[in-house]
């Protein structure tokens, strides 16, 4: 794991803080190997480990100790000499303004994919025209883990300057597609991820008036779960090859995230009940749409994974 300094108090976690130098400690959780601290100049934050294990991606926020924009690097563990990460196409790296929404990595590990939102043009005056666009585009940032490349695609302008909760993001279990939705636009746009294009932008009736979006895909790639708050709450589900509706729950509170069980039986919800201090962890039977328990968790945001029962 790679572990760096704790943000001050109050900051949100997708946003960058001044920096002039970074302290960076890769350590094994198992105790095998004794932990290694990197001292960089420059203001870093760990973003994933290749799939070989001799590097670490980073994004770098520059001017370090004013930051309006990032470009991504790597860390060879080995040497502690940090290297630019170049494109896709072999171009080099370039600086970019954007603030980071989520972040889902691929089913085999070899693609993290993250939502950025551009700033307003604000947001990069000044930066020596580095900026990527003036314009608030939305985008899809994915790091190849395993080939060592960056590549942003840009969503249609639908997406573009919307809140940054209204929109979720979810991957298919083969890894072939990924679903960007929008709640306050009631839209979806499919990308297929070997060849980095958009598919398919389409309407979906998400009927909660959307500021608040989460989504998650079923482990057979059939059914796409799209979680959304605004003047009501609701959990809706849609085949993945129609976009047609197959079912709703209606919820009392915020949805934080969703998340289907491996064998698809049950779906896991994470809501913040109006008014409540404490988050609920709420599942429903998929099939008859019928809830079937509720627990209290301190400190619930997201699910990541819901394995089969144990015994």
């Amino acid at each position: 794991m790679a572990l760096a300094p704790p943000l001050p108090a109050g900051v949100d976690v997708w946003t960058p803080v001044a920096r002039a130098a970074t302290d960076i400690v890769v350590a094994d959780p198992s105790g095998w190997a004794k932990p290694v601290r990197y001292h960089l100049d420059g203001n870093f934050e760990p973003e994933a480990f290749s799939t070989d294990g001799r590097e670490l991606f980073m994004i770098q926020y520059l001017p370090s100790t004013a930051p309006v924009a990032y470009r991504v690097m790597s860390l060879e563990l080995s040497s502690g000499e940090v290297y630019p990460v170049f494109s896709r196409f072999k171009a080099p790296p370039e600086r970019m303004p954007g603030v980071r929404l989520e972040q889902v990595l691929s089913p085999d590990g070899s693609k993290l994919y993250t939502l950025y939102t551009n700033q307003p043009s604000a947001y990069a005056n000044g930066y020596g025209g580095d900026a990527a666009s003036s314009a608030p585009v939305t985008f899809v940032h994915i790091l190849s883990l395993e080939q060592h490349w960056a590549f942003c695609l840009e969503l249609p302008k639908e997406f573009w300057n919307e809140p940054a909760a209204a929109q979720g993001m979810a991957a298919s279990p083969d890894g072939t597609r990924l679903f960007v939705v929008d709640s306050s636009k009631d839209l979806v746009t499919e990308i297929g991820t070997r060849k980095l294009k958009v598919l398919r932008t389409q309407s979906l009736d998400l009927g909660a008036g959307g500021s608040a979006t989460a989504a998650a895909i079923s482990a057979d790639g059939s059914t796409l779960y799209v979680g959304s708050s605004g003047d009501g709450s609701l959990v809706r589900s849609f085949s993945t090859s129609t976009l047609e509706p197959e079912a709703t729950w209606t919820v009392d509170g915020s949805v934080l995230d969703v998340r289907p069980s491996t064998d698809g039986s049950e779906l896991f919800a994470a809501i913040l009940p109006a008014g409540a201090a404490s988050p609920m962890l709420e599942t429903y039977d998929v099939k008859s749409g019928a809830s079937m328990h509720e627990f209290a968790v301190d400190g619930l945001r997201s699910i990541e994974y819901v394995g089969p029962l144990a015994g």
